[in-house]
């Protein structure tokens, strides 16, 4: 395959299925970019130069954010998150928001 992440990650049985490698080292590489975007929105000391207004919009799109991508390993973990109670919480922030 030739990406380092893919030669990192054990595919096992389906080492031999190329396309399947492809999408799971994308997969893998979009997490770690957004892991990356999120780490750098909580590490910054921004926070406390936001008005009332911002942070509230602020906090809503990162419960946003976390609510998404934990909807996203649900999915990848083969959890319907219809079923599981997430729904409730991502629509109640969606709501607040206007999303």
């Amino acid at each position: 395959m030739g990406d380092s992440t893919g030669d990192k990650i054990d595919f096992g049985d389906l080492s031999h299925d190329e396309k399947f490698k492809q999408i799971v080292t994308a997969f893998h590489n979009s997490s770690d970019e957004i892991g990356s975007h999120l780490q750098k929105l909580c590490g910054s000391n921004q926070y406390e130069n936001l008005t009332p207004e911002e942070r509230v919009e602020y906090d809503l799109l990162l419960a946003y954010s976390i609510n998404s991508l934990f909807w996203m390993y649900l999915r990848t973990a083969g959890v319907d998150p219809l079923t599981h109670g997430l729904k409730v919480r991502q629509h109640l922030v969606e709501q607040s928001h206007g999303f």
